[in-house]
């Protein structure tokens, strides 16, 4: 068999194929693909094994090993999350109605709860890249609006940096300093022209300054464009990819509206039009937060979702502008504070363990054959309605 790097040459391309065909591999364990253990077919072969270093491997609960002749690929994977996000303000110059924090504090407490100072979350980098990270992601609120952005930022340097802005606040002159410690920016495009921008964000202009932020932030290895499934958007979606193509975004990602009174069928038609798009465009963009594949078509649902696996406190943590960690946007749940716990005790929380390890799925998810990545959809919604075990909104 060849070694781990020849493998992944070999694999990687073919996986950038799945629009148009289904790609599994059912030789190789989950360490050796762990971005896409969704490719990977995790039977129970009795002819499988586990050895030292299946037991300090995050997959361990998950995964049910390898066969022996895959020995020699074999390197466990740290239980650790993939990135943290700091939201180092609640501040916005915006007014999105559907904010990813309107659960917990955008419609009562939003600009007028106390930051957590600079010193406060030098303290809290310092844990982060203490922790053995590589990733961290300035989030807000919106982040350019702290003066001392790029002090954090600065502070950061040795780890890799992502920001989430909503892009108005770029100028010629912060451009440049974004570019010297950013390779990953995320900015919301709310609507595909200045009207339909305008009734999401109540500021003038914003559409176009987007772009502007886009062309300003060229020489960022990754431009990101996030969009918001709303009826409006689903109806227009071939224009989001006229505006990639203009504008030479590297990707388009696109989001459910997390709300406990979803619009079901203007989310099976993006489903239809993202799949249908893709393969016009020859693209491969995604939707990016959990969403239940047995909502509508599994089959295609599948190759245009990344399912729960990089969501709901399964890959990252998300501190909030006041210290308090949860598992991601979306939960309301605490797990701890950044400043006074430690990130491994608050990774290892009992709650956070049972997410990971999948003790919270629907009983009907247990045994589906898209189990992973789907996971059963949103997790934080089921417990925002008061049963984390309960199906997704969606499906009820």
């Amino acid at each position: 068999m060849r070694n781990k790097e020849e493998l992944l040459k070999e694999l990687y391309p073919l996986l950038e194929n799945e629009l148009y065909q289904e790609i599994k591999c059912d030789e190789i364990p989950f360490c050796v693909l762990p971005n896409g253990i969704d490719h990977i077919i995790n039977s129970r072969d009795k002819r499988k094994i586990k050895n030292t270093e299946c037991v300090i491997c995050k997959f361990n609960k998950t995964c049910n090993g390898f066969f022996p002749e895959a020995k020699h690929l074999i390197e466990h994977v740290k239980d650790l999350p993939a990135e943290i996000i700091l939201e180092v303000t609640d501040k916005c110059n915006q007014d999105c109605y559907y904010c990813f924090n309107k659960y917990e504090y955008k419609t009562t407490t939003r600009n007028v709860r106390k930051e957590l100072s600079k010193k406060e979350l030098f303290a809290i980098i310092d844990k982060i890249r203490d922790f053995g990270l590589k990733y961290i992601r300035f989030s807000g609120g919106e982040p350019l609006l702290r003066k001392d952005i790029f002090e954090l930022m600065n502070h950061a340097k040795g780890l890799k940096i992502w920001l989430n802005t909503n892009g108005t606040l770029v100028n010629e002159t912060n451009s440049n300093q974004i570019q010297k410690y950013v390779e990953n920016v995320l900015i919301p495009l709310n609507g595909y022209d200045e009207e339909s921008d305008f009734k999401i964000t109540k500021v003038q202009d914003s559409f176009k300054k987007k772009l502007k932020a886009f062309d300003l932030l060229k020489k960022l290895k990754i431009r990101r464009a996030g969009i918001v499934l709303t009826k409006e958007n689903v109806n227009n979606l071939a224009k989001f990819w006229q505006i990639q193509k203009q504008q030479d975004i590297t990707f388009l990602e696109f989001y459910r509206p997390i709300t406990l009174k979803p619009d079901v069928e203007t989310l099976k038609k993006a489903i239809d039009d993202i799949y249908r798009l893709n393969i016009k465009n020859k693209t491969n963009f995604k939707i990016a937060n959990a969403l239940p594949f047995c909502l509508h078509r599994p089959e295609i649902t599948s190759k245009i979702s990344l399912g729960s696996i990089y969501d709901d406190g399964h890959n990252r943590l998300v501190v909030s502008s006041d210290g308090s960690v949860k598992p991601s946007y979306y939960f309301t749940k605490k797990i701890g504070n950044a400043l006074s716990d430690s990130f491994y005790k608050i990774w290892n929380d009992e709650f956070m363990i049972s997410l990971r390890n999948n003790e919270f799925l629907p009983e009907i998810c247990i045994k589906c054959k898209y189990k992973i990545p789907c996971l059963g959809g949103s997790r934080a919604l089921a417990h925002l309605k008061g049963n984390i075990k309960e199906r997704d909104v969606l499906l009820i």
